[in-house]
């Protein structure tokens, strides 16, 4: 087999995916990536990096580890030429696939989680199912699970809580925001049993407490089946109902006073993640009331709708 059979360009956004986490928060300051590869099963996967200081070219390979997590297996640095860094890819990545390596032990990677193997919730959520089972939604499937070879799970109920109808709306929102600190290069402290994250960025240490606007009851809609509000409706849900859910789960989750209970949190910012899952695409209306909540302020949405004055609770 020719390299040119094995050997591919990989799209910037699926090498991203598979190395968010492995890649770590201070790799942008040692040099850019200019171009990714993969062999036809993406089982090896490279990206050529230009130095940032000496201006010559690096290689990296990389190989999933026991945890399924990309990691690092071969690297070169101080190649001269762009031409002589892809010809290094091209003959690594060509020579790990004809010895079949497909996985290398590291033993020093952290365990993440298996979302969709095993059922184990009672009443695993519909929309749980429809990630599973449904083979449109594959490529969400896969972005998650990418994810999660890497979430650890620190209160030991992740996967149940993520498949479960109670659970799912929570769990979901924290494997976002899990994501989300990746991508914007903070390093997490997942070591902590309380707050959710304890995130670092330019040597601030930051609390995060994840939390949702939750349904009134366990009854989901599959979108298929579900009609949406009307502009009089969420003008007056967004008037009415919606500073009071925000507060409700707020305010929860402030009494519970991690700041004094954390050591760690002691004298440092702490912050509150929301997010509405009381309806399906209520997230997409419904934020321009937290404002009127938090602040007591005049607040409009796009239907050009003014909000009463709220008092505050804070």
């Amino acid at each position: 087999m020719k390299n040119e059979d094995i050997v591919r360009k990989m799209s910037k956004t699926t090498f991203e995916l598979l190395v968010m986490i492995t890649r770590g928060s201070q790799f942008d300051l040692i040099g850019e990536q200019l171009e990714y590869y993969s062999n036809y099963n993406n089982t090896i996967i490279g990206t050529i990096v230009l130095d940032n200081t000496d201006r010559d070219f690096g290689c990296i390979v990389l190989c999933r580890d026991e945890n399924s997590q990309f990691r690092a297996i071969e690297t070169e640095v101080s190649i001269v030429t762009l031409e002589e860094a892809r010809n290094w890819m091209s003959k690594k990545i060509t020579e790990y696939t004809i010895s079949e390596t497909t996985l290398v032990v590291q033993g020093n990677s952290k365990k993440g989680v298996v979302l969709f193997d095993k059922i184990t919730a009672r009443t695993p959520h519909p929309y749980f199912l429809l990630l599973k089972d449904n083979p449109e939604k594959v490529a969400a499937k896969r972005t998650i699970i990418e994810i999660a070879n890497h979430f650890g799970d620190i209160d030991g109920n992740y996967v149940k809580e993520f498949q479960s109808l109670s659970g799912f709306d929570a769990r979901i929102w924290e494997i976002y925001l899990f994501a989300f600190f990746n991508e914007e290069k903070f390093d997490l402290n997942r070591n902590l049993s309380r707050p959710d994250f304890f995130i670092r960025k330019n040597g601030i240490d930051i609390g995060v407490e994840a939390t949702i606007v939750a349904r009134n009851s366990n009854n989901p809609v599959l979108l298929e089946n579900f009609i949406p509000k009307t502009e009089e409706q969420i003008i007056k849900e967004n008037a009415n109902d919606m500073p009071i859910r925000y507060s409700s789960a707020l305010t929860t989750k402030l009494n519970k006073k991690y700041w004094e209970i954390v050591p760690e949190l002691k004298d440092k910012p702490f912050i509150i993640a929301i997010a509405d899952y009381h309806e399906e695409l209520s997230m997409t209306w419904s934020f321009a009331s937290i404002t009127s909540y938090l602040y007591g302020c005049m607040s409009s949405n796009k239907f050009g709708h003014l909000f009463s004055k709220t008092k505050l609770v804070f």
